[in-house]
Parts: structure tokens; C-alpha cells; sequence
């Protein structure tokens, strides 16, 4: 007790107080540390081979019929299905309340506080937030890439434009990126009007993002060459967003064969973005390094593998670290699961090319993003043929076709229709083999020689010269 007591007398000294404030302070610099420590050595531990293979079996049960485009949808019942899901159900009743009320702004505030962000990332309900947001569109949503986009019934031309950027966000995910290409010229055409420069070069990464999933690679590089040029100008000076840009852009010229390109964007986005320590965007940048060495190396062997099994496992460490410090991502697990199975394939590494993938579909199904099933499902198909299991290969990359075709995916079109020829090859269908490779090739072209999908396209003329003479 007398020490107790001592204690207090010496902490009514302000100089006593002083060394109580600076020991604390230390002690939590020296924790913060100790973590910033603990994330820097997580994301850089070297890849390790031997790593564990994911048990197929363990996530089977959880997966559901892949939903068809346009199949109906219950995006609340989805929400309660995810560990958090019920958090929101208050906001999202106050947000509906509000829209019949006719507080529209009010309503739209609410929602870019509460639920934009969580929906999108934390949730992936993409469904859920285009039914929220339709009441805003007093002549509905666009049901076809051919109906006219009407704008948002809100007053602040600012406000409109979100909408139509967010709108177009969802369907992207849900595989509609022609409707999403429209909303977005929308959006980028209100942000011009206003003279909203940074809106504006933010909105054409999202465009260019849209036009790079549709094969529309000149206009793609137009329009994310036009956001970082926004962003490099003395006066609109911001690294952060002109390494987003770089990383986009950098998996652009991936696709068009400029792999020199595409590794210098993503060295300088890498290294920016790394300075600021975003986390999620930085997983996404090595994400795209990893795709950049696979299309580099495909029909090659050497140390391409070594750098894209570096990238692909960083990409899926820094997932963890995401879930570590905040809560999972689902895409970002989904993305770095696939090219994580994809690399190990390429290393005939079957049964751990298998446990990712498979991982990487029941994400992705679980959470009905259609964006990445057509990949997954094209390197599933590769898989079967290396195990010459050749009915699975086929009913793979005839699915992926299939999807591709209905959301207009068209460098997944290319692979899928060069997947069916290597596997009509096989059989000796050279008849098939050649009209499929022809389908690829037309596919692969997009526009032109400068913006074409080089290695589907090199692929197409080799499999042409091997059955030329067969064929004709």
C-alpha cells in the first residue's frame, strides 16, 4: 500500500507524468514496429515448393450451380450466408425507407458511407447492390447492352456519375462488361462536362479495365494511357494513382505481347505502391506480374516459371496479410488461387495445380463472379488433358467458350477455341482442329496488328503450319 501510495505522489510531479508518457509512447512505436516487421517478412518469406496441397474435398460441399446470365437471384438470402452479412441489414432497411420517402440524396449518402465499400469488397455482392441502386433510375436499369443508358434521378451531376461507375462495377463483376463499357462512357462523359479531371482519369481505368476484358486493346490503351498522363502532370501530381494506372496497363500490354512493357509498369507500380504500404493494391500488381510471366513463357520452359511462381505466391501471401489486418477479399484469394494453380501446371505439379484451381472455382461460384470462372475453368481443362482425362478436358473448354461468348470475354474466347483445337488435334479431327484454330485466330486479332492477343495469335499460326497440308 505505501508503494501504491509513493507511486501516485510521484506521478503528481509533472515531470514524473512526462517519463510516464514517453515510456508509453515508446512501448506502442515499439509494438507498431514489431507488426510493421512481422508484415514485411510475411509478404517477402521465400516462396516455399513444398507447400501444402489444398484438400478438394474440404471445400466440394460448398458449391452451388454456377448461375447462368440472367437467372434469377436472391442477393439478401447470399448476404446472410456470409459470417457478417446480418451486420448490415439495419442500413440497408434505413436506405430503402429513405428511397421511399424520396430522400434520394440522403439515401445515396448513406449508401457511399454504409454499404458501397462493404458490398463491393468485403461481401462481393454485386447483385444486391444493383437492386439497391435501381430505384434511383426512374426508367430502370439497362436490361441489354442496347438499351439507352438513362441517368440516375438525383440532383448533383457529381452523384450521377458514381452511380453510373458503381452500377457498372456490378455488372462488370456479374459478366456484363458490354453494359458496363456504356455506363462508364457515361459516367466519363458527365466527369468531362463537370470538368472533374481526376473523376475522369479515374473513371477511363475503369473503362480501360472493361475494354481489355472485351478485346477492345486500342482503346483500352487509350484510355488508361490518358488517366496516367492526368496523374503524371506537375500540377495533378499524385503517385498513388498513376502506379493504379501503371498496373493496369501493364497487364494491357501483357495481353499484346509487350512482356519488356508490362514488366517495366508493374516494377514502378510495384515500387510506389509498396512505399504507401496498400496492402490490397499491392497483391493485385503482383497479380498481374504473375499473368505477365505465364503469357511470356507458356509454350517455354526455364526461369519464367521461378519469377511467375515468385509472383503468383506473393500475390496469394498478401491476400493473407489482407484478411490478417482487416478481412478477406474474395477476388483477390480467387485471382492468386488461380495463377498459383496455373503456375504449378505449368510445372506439371498436377495434384497442387488441382488444389488451387479447384479452390479458385468454389470462390468463385460461392460469390457468383463470373470474371475469373472462365480462366479457372481453361486451366482445369489443361489439367484434365496432362492427366489425358480428354471428356473433362472438352466439357472445360466448351463451358469456358460458352461463358466467354455470352459475356464477351474475347481473349478468353481465343484460349477457348485454341483449347478445343489442341484437344481435336489430339484426336486426329484435323477438319475441327482447323476451324477452331481459325476461330481463335479472328478472336485473338481484336484490332489489329499493334493491338492484337500475341500469344493466342502465336499459337494459332503454329497449329496452323502443323496441320496445314492435313487440313486443305
Amino acid at each position: 500500500m505505501d508503494t501504491l501510495a509513493t507511486f501516485w505522489e510521484w506521478l503528481k510531479n509533472a515531470e514524473s507524468r512526462e517519463i510516464v508518457r514517453f515510456i508509453g509512447g515508446g512501448f506502442i512505436a515499439l509494438v507498431g514496429a514489431a507488426w510493421a516487421v512481422f508484415k514485411w517478412l510475411h509478404r517477402h518469406k521465400p516462396p516455399d515448393r513444398s507447400e501444402g496441397t489444398i484438400s478438394v474435398s474440404q471445400t466440394a460441399d460448398k458449391v452451388t450451380r454456377f448461375p447462368n446470365i440472367g437467372d434469377e437471384v436472391q442477393p439478401e438470402k447470399h448476404l446472410r450466408q456470409i459470417p457478417g452479412g446480418d451486420a448490415l441489414a439495419p442500413d440497408i432497411e434505413l436506405f430503402r425507407n429513405k428511397i421511399q420517402a424520396g430522400f434520394r440524396e440522403e439515401a445515396l449518402n448513406l449508401f457511399k458511407e454504409r454499404l458501397a465499400w462493404r458490398l463491393a469488397f468485403e461481401f462481393c455482392a454485386p447483385d444486391l447492390e444493383i437492386e439497391l441502386l435501381s430505384p434511383l433510375f426512374p426508367d430502370g436499369l439497362p436490361s441489354s447492352p442496347e438499351n439507352r443508358i438513362c441517368l440516375p434521378d438525383l440532383k448533383n451531376e457529381g452523384d450521377q456519375a458514381w452511380v453510373l461507375n458503381e452500377t457498372a462495377n456490378c455488372y462488370r463483376d456479374l459478366g456484363h462488361p458490354r453494359t458496363a463499357t456504356l455506363l462508364y462512357e457515361k459516367q466519363c462523359a458527365i466527369r468531362g462536362q463537370q470538368g472533374a479531371l481526376k473523376g475522369l482519369a479515374l473513371g477511363r481505368y475503369n473503362l480501360g479495365e472493361c475494354l481489355l476484358l472485351r478485346g477492345k486493346l486500342k482503346k483500352a490503351e487509350e484510355a488508361l494511357s490518358l488517366g496516367i498522363a492526368y496523374f503524371a502532370q506537375e500540377k495533378h501530381r499524385d503517385l498513388f494513382h498513376e502506379a493504379v494506372g501503371l498496373g493496369k496497363r501493364g497487364l494491357l500490354f501483357a495481353y499484346m505481347g509487350n512482356y519488356q512493357g508490362a514488366e517495366i509498369d508493374l516494377g514502378k507500380a510495384i515500387q510506389t505502391i509498396d512505399a504507401y504500404d496498400e496492402v490490397q493494391s499491392l497483391g493485385l500488381l503482383w497479380a498481374h506480374r504473375a499473368i505477365n510471366k505465364l503469357l511470356e513463357g507458356r509454350e517455354s520452359s526455364g526461369p519464367w516459371q521461378d519469377e511467375a511462381y515468385k509472383a503468383s505466391w506473393t500475390a496469394l501471401r498478401i491476400a493473407e496479410d489482407t484478411t490478417y489486418e482487416h478481412f478477406s477479399l474474395e477476388r483477390d484469394f480467387i485471382r492468386a488461387h488461380w495463377l498459383c494453380g496455373a503456375v504449378w501446371l505449368s510445372m506439371d505439379h498436377h495434384a497442387k495445380a488441382e488444389g488451387h484451381l479447384s479452390e479458385a472455382r468454389v470462390r468463385a461460384r460461392r460469390i457468383k463472379l463470373v470474371e475469373f470462372e472462365t480462366p479457372i475453368l481453361l486451366e482445369l481443362s489443361r489439367l484434365w488433358l496432362k492427366q489425358n482425362q480428354l471428356e473433362k478436358a472438352q466439357t472445360c473448354a466448351k463451358d469456358a467458350l460458352e461463358i466467354a461468348t455470352l459475356c464477351d470475354y474475347r481473349l478468353v474466347q481465343a484460349d477457348a477455341h485454341l483449347m478445343l483445337a489442341q484437344l481435336a488435334l489430339g484426336r486426329g479431327d484435323y477438319d475441327t482442329a482447323w476451324e477452331e484454330i481459325q476461330n481463335g485466330r479472328e478472336r485473338a486479332l481484336c484490332d489489329g496488328e499493334n493491338h492484337r492477343y500475341l500469344a493466342a495469335w502465336i499459337k494459332s499460326e503454329r497449329y496452323m503450319k502443323n496441320i496445314a497440308h492435313r487440313a486443305r
